[in-house]
């Protein structure tokens, strides 16, 4: 996280500031809009809607006060605290320095913080949750925790509870509460809004008092100084939504999807194959048969056209459908393959998507008469009318992707940050129904972790995967040949994917494989885990256990957020060697489309950007221990992202989907 927090913001944050100044980001606090007198209600919401104050800790507050405010869900703010002093504070979060906070889910935050080297690179985790929210009669409430766990310093952790209430019509925000534990007593903080975009701040932090001033420019830049125990500090923090800025598209409009038209049966069929194959979509099939009693288009495709998310392709199928499918036609269920094999079912009534698409329905509504079936069963095949021919097979096809590499040591007993950056050329070959094969290059550019490699082209990948249905409920594949971790480290050998749906929510996977390391010989791979998506939410939840890369058994825990199409996990792992904290983030390099009719040979960007960063949670961060511990296989074509959309193929995820549209 360092590299992400010292590098870029100590870099780049003036630069990027002017750049803000200039783009016409929202100025909140800085000038109202017409009709808004200074101190009007209208100014103060947008002030609360801009970036919030990070105590050094990285939670929302004061100085080193936490308040009942949280981070919005899906923002995340980056911090830097320059150390004043080589004394370490006693009080907590002394330590912490550069600090990473994000709202995983509504009312709660999650900082980790990275402290100085004379500290060890101390790792601290924090956390705060939000018991209630503050109205016009009550304060805010919320409960939480500093220095979780602090990697090199013998200190314990800090809970806390705090209530705060905006007073003098939202000018002045009042803190009071108690912690207990490594630092136990009274907590207090009042911070002031004399104007808009200055907030004053004092605070008694279980022992002292400190007091400082914070400038807020535009709505995401806060940049403060303040008086503490071990003198004077400054703090610069970012704060942003964390989303792909590409949103999907809603549905036409009502003139621009007309009424339905009445071509015949078998006239329509043709003419929706048609237009579904000239939008890119293989493998298409269409027919009209009853489902239980009711009159469905059915259709069949493979979707390597929209390569974020497969409910791009059901949003793009479904308006063609409302409009070719005939009056008579109550309903269409799509059946979403990859390679050839059907992953899901979206069924949608098409009057509901006319009503939706004409606004006379929201996006909630319509997706509350939607169902998501996981590894459907097959339709029956006795009543079929007019079923086309599969058009646009995908085999044979080739796509060619690149995408950089990046590796990061962070916080280490070597240094503070070391960087290694490569190019990473890839090809993927479709050659037969259900199999696939996957072959990526590194190519060294820069930093001191390549240097040993630079120069040089060196195969990082190359897997042959066959995916298969044994029965209803799993979905198999094998694979054999060269699997990478990400590093210079290379595992060769075979292996197997196991997944099976559990209810609504939940998905088991499993993992075995036998593989040959140069450096640790012949091994054996087993790791089970189980996802879960909390409802009504685009958080994910991921649990495992198994024997790791290195043979180290133990288990471990994910949180996994998307806004949009951004992906930011924090896992923590438990094995015989230690325990580690990962963050990892994959955010989109290409298009959500890819360019229409894709020929026998594609040149395009990798889907994907993804980057992982590791560090012990006892001692120091010693780099060749945390590279091992609690270490997983990375596969390529993974059964939860090639074929279960990230694990995002539910009903509750069409919901969240639908409510994203523009």
């Amino acid at each position: 996280m360092r590299n992400v927090v010292s590098h870029v913001l100590r870099k780049t944050l003036g630069s990027v500031g002017a750049l803000a100044l200039l783009s016409g980001l929202p100025m909140a606090g800085l000038a109202a809009e017409a009709g808004d007198a200074p101190g009007s209600r209208a100014t103060l919401e947008r002030v609360e809607q801009g970036a919030s104050s990070s105590t050094f800790s990285g939670l929302t507050g004061l100085i080193r006060v936490p308040n009942a405010d949280v981070i919005p869900e899906g923002d995340l703010r980056l911090g830097v605290t320059p150390s004043p002093s080589s004394t370490e504070s006693p009080m907590p979060g002394g330590a912490s320095n550069d600090v990473l906070t994000m709202g995983f889910v509504r009312n709660a935050e999650i900082g980790i913080s990275l402290g100085e080297a004379q500290f060890g690179h101390d790792l601290i985790v924090q956390a705060k949750l939000n018991l209630a929210r503050e109205t016009a009669g009550r304060p805010g409430v919320a409960v939480g925790v500093l220095d979780l766990r602090r990697t090199n310093l013998d200190v314990g952790p800090t809970f806390f509870a705090v209530a705060s209430k905006h007073l003098a019509r939202g000018r002045a925000e009042a803190t009071l509460g108690l912690s207990g534990g490594e630092h136990s007593g009274v907590l207090a903080g009042l911070s002031l809004r004399p104007v808009p975009w200055l907030e004053l701040q004092g605070e008694y932090d279980t022992d002292r008092f400190n007091y400082g001033a914070a400038v807020h420019v535009g709505s995401r830049f806060v940049a403060r100084a303040a008086k503490v125990d071990v003198g004077t500090a400054y703090t610069l923090s970012y704060q942003f939504p964390l989303a792909y800025p590409e949103a999907p598209s809603r549905p036409p409009a009502s003139a621009e999807l007309g009424p339905p038209v009445e071509p015949g049966d078998r006239a329509a069929t043709a003419l929706i194959q048609e237009e579904l194959v000239g939008m890119g979509l293989e493998n298409v099939q269409v027919q009209i048969q009853p489902v239980d009693s009711v009159r469905t288009l059915c259709i069949s495709f493979d979707n390597r056209q929209y390569t974020l998310n497969d409910y791009d392709a059901v949003m793009a199928v479904l308006p063609v459908a409302a409009r070719l499918a005939g009056s008579e036609v109550e309903q269409v269920a799509m059946r979403v393959q990859k390679r050839g094999l059907v992953t899901a079912e979206v069924t949608a009534p098409l009057d509901g998507y006319r009503r939706f698409a004409r606004d006379e329905m929201t996006g909630r509504e319509f997706a509350a008469q939607v169902t998501v079936e996981r590894l459907p069963g097959s339709h029956p095949s006795d009543v079929l009318t007019s079923p086309t021919e599969v058009a646009n097979p995908p085999w044979g096809r080739v796509d060619l992707t690149l995408e950089p590499g990046l590796r990061t040591e962070i916080g280490t007993e070597t240094d503070t940050l070391l960087t290694g950056w490569s190019l990473e050329p890839g090809v993927i070959l479709w050659p037969v129904r259900g199999m696939q094969l996957n072959a990526r290059w590194k190519f060294p550019v820069a930093g001191p972790l390549i240097r040993e490699h630079k120069n040089e082209l060196i195969t990082d990948e190359a897997l042959l995967s066959y995916a298969a249905r044994p029965s209803r409920r799993f979905l198999v594949q094998a694979l054999g040949g060269r699997f990478s971790d990400r590093t210079f480290q290379h595992w060769d050998g075979y292996g197997v994917e196991m997944a099976t749906p559990v209810g609504s929510q939940g998905l088991l996977h499993l993992t075995a494989a036998r593989l040959d390391n140069d450096e640790i010989g012949k091994n054996t791979y087993v790791v089970a885990d189980y996802w879960h998506q909390v409802p009504r939410s685009n958080l994910q939840v991921r649990l495992l256990g198994g024997r790791f890369l290195y043979q180290d058994e133990g288990y471990g825990v994910d949180l996994i957020r998307f806004s949009r199409e951004v992906q930011v996990a924090v896992g923590m792992r438990h094995t015989g060697f230690d325990n580690v904290l990962e963050v990892r983030t994959s955010f989109p390099l290409g298009p959500r489309r890819q360019p229409r009719r894709p020929s026998a040979l594609r040149a395009r960007l990798a889907d994907r950007f993804d980057y992982n960063s590791r560090s012990l949670l006892s001692d120091r961060n010693y780099v060749s221990l945390a590279q091992r511990v609690g270490k997983e296989l990375f596969i390529g074509p993974n059964l939860i992202d090639s074929f279960f959309n990230r694990d995002r193929l539910s009903s509750d995820s069409f919901v969240i989907y639908l409510q994203s549209a523009k």
